[in-house]
């Protein structure tokens, strides 16, 4: 069963507010997040505010110590640049573990962005070249970074396995659509897959859609 699969942590308010004042020394205020799969919360205590990420219990840790490592890596690399942080634990730690009703749960504290949607946000030329120009700087701090978990053959969304498809195309209702697609993935493996050997490969950030980025008042 894969983390869509399996319904999101339920953890009560009052178990988390215990677990944060034990796991990180913070009497906080909560309030809900919504998230697709995970359970999370904006933290506000001490006068400043956090996101605490409770993550589905078949979330793979490596793939969350691989999040953890690229915003690390970002800190060091462009310390200015907006991305969260992530908060260490009492004991130093960046990922703890959370049991729970059905299960472990892994735990995270980052450091909270304020802003609005882009996906709410205005369309105009500043905004375009502010998106673009924050993507070329958030690619170009990426530069030599690495972890063994970013290697991914069969993750659906990789572009280098996207032959990996294939068995998908059935699933296409119009009969024109699946003929483009099944075009697109055959000329795919012929012309590009037996290239990517030779080509630079590198850690991005490709999913950065509408709801995935958030745009301040400047």
């Amino acid at each position: 069963m894969s983390e869509f699969d399996q319904p999101r942590p339920q953890f009560l308010e009052t178990d988390v507010l215990d677990r944060l004042r034990r796991d990180y020394g913070l009497s906080a205020v909560l309030t809900p997040l919504v998230s697709e799969r995970d359970q999370n919360f904006r933290v506000d205590a001490g006068g400043c505010s956090h996101v605490l990420k409770i993550s589905n219990q078949c979330e793979d840790p490596a793939l969350l110590d691989l999040q953890n490592a690229v915003l690390a890596h970002l800190q060091r690399a462009d310390p200015t640049l907006a991305v969260p942080r992530v908060l260490p634990a009492l004991d130093g730690s960046a990922l703890l573990s959370w049991p729970g009703a059905n299960g472990v749960h892994s735990v995270r504290l980052l450091s909270y962005l304020p802003g609005r949607l882009y996906s709410a946000a205005s369309r105009s030329s500043a905004t375009l070249v502010s998106l673009g120009r924050f993507m070329g700087r958030l690619s170009r701090a990426l530069k030599g970074f690495g972890h063994p978990a970013a290697h991914r053959p069969d993750f659906l969304w990789n572009l280098d396995t996207v032959v990996n498809l294939k068995p998908w195309l059935a699933d296409i209702a119009d009969d024109g659509n699946r003929a483009v697609a099944a075009r697109l993935l055959a000329r795919y493996e012929r012309r590009t897959a037996p290239r990517l050997p030779c080509l630079r490969a590198a850690v991005l950030h490709q999913d950065a859609n509408d709801n995935n980025l958030l745009v301040d008042d400047q």
